[in-house]
């Protein structure tokens, strides 16, 4: 799949295609540039077999306000946990990875692996969050600063993957970088917290249908 063969575990977006030279145009979020690859090549560079593609049916124009506004409820809703499920999400994970470095057993692959895609995710949400305030400007003010609180985890973020990364690639972590990982994944989780808040005040300050 040339450039981003060994990228295919992550969704890609088929955005085009050229019947005369049979190939399709993809854009990817880990490459920073559409490419093309041929109808006869695409999936082939996955050796587990997990490719799969998905076509999506024509559907009416949705309405923008009322799409955006389901978003910002199902990130919220997303943000919380009680304890119950098989899997931790939302807020209470962040409790769970900062005590996972208590450890001088934790495992280092997927810690980087984690930072770097909740860094990826934070970048959007930050955003897209700070694009709705044009979308609901009677809540502007709100999801600006949600928009700032995320723009500060990545403060957190950022040295947190560097951190990750080079004990990954020495296979080690003393407890010293240890104690500075948790610390770092205590003030993400604080940003997030209050970025959460703040969507919930813009959230009530519109339509229960976002309308």
């Amino acid at each position: 799949m040339k450039a981003n063969h060994h990228r295919a575990y992550c969704w890609g977006l088929v955005v085009g295609y050229n019947e005369q030279e049979e190939t399709y145009t993809v854009r990817h979020p880990f490459v920073d540039h559409t490419y093309t690859v041929r109808y006869d090549a695409i999936g082939h560079a996955d050796p587990v077999e997990w490719f799969n593609v998905r076509i999506f049916e024509p559907h009416p124009e949705p309405d923008a306000r009322k799409m955006h506004h389901k978003a910002l409820r199902m990130a919220v809703k997303s943000s919380t946990d009680d304890g119950k499920g098989k899997t931790t999400h939302g807020l209470a994970a962040y409790t769970v990875w900062r005590n996972a470095f208590a450890s001088p057993d934790v495992p280092l692959e997927p810690s980087r692996h984690h930072a770097d895609m909740l860094k990826q995710r934070r970048e959007s949400a930050s955003a897209y969050v700070r694009e709705l305030a044009t979308v609901f400007p009677e809540a502007a003010d709100p999801l600006s600063t949600a928009a700032a609180h995320y723009d500060r985890e990545l403060e957190s973020l950022n040295p947190l993957y560097d951190l990750l990364a080079a004990a990954r690639k020495h296979k080690k972590i003393t407890s010293e970088e240890r104690a500075e990982a948790a610390r770092l994944v205590g003030e993400a989780m604080e940003a997030e917290r209050n970025a959460v808040a703040d969507i919930e005040v813009a959230l009530e300050m519109l339509p229960e249908d976002g309308q």
